[in-house]
């Protein structure tokens, strides 16, 4: 089974990170890699609807979640 052209590093369009895109099972997802930095410290998760999570780094989130290949290299129901 050939590995997809999704899965690897990928740089930002304002190039100031990078999202790794992996999959886990079946699903495609991307995590930030690089550690925004806000007034020196690390940026936080502050408008993540989780209220719980508004105070984790977003070092390492997820911002791509469980995408499928829909062949022809279009993904979907992520």
């Amino acid at each position: 089974h050939a590995q997809s052209a999704l899965l690897g590093r990928w740089k930002s369009t304002d190039n100031d990170g990078y999202i790794e895109v992996y999959k886990a099972g079946a699903k495609y997802y991307g995590r930030l890699l690089n550690q925004p930095m806000e007034g020196g410290k690390p940026k936080l998760d502050t408008k993540n609807p989780n209220a719980s999570l508004r105070t984790k780094p977003l070092h390492g989130t997820n911002i791509i979640a469980g995408f499928e290949e829909a062949g022809g290299n279009e993904f979907e129901n992520g």
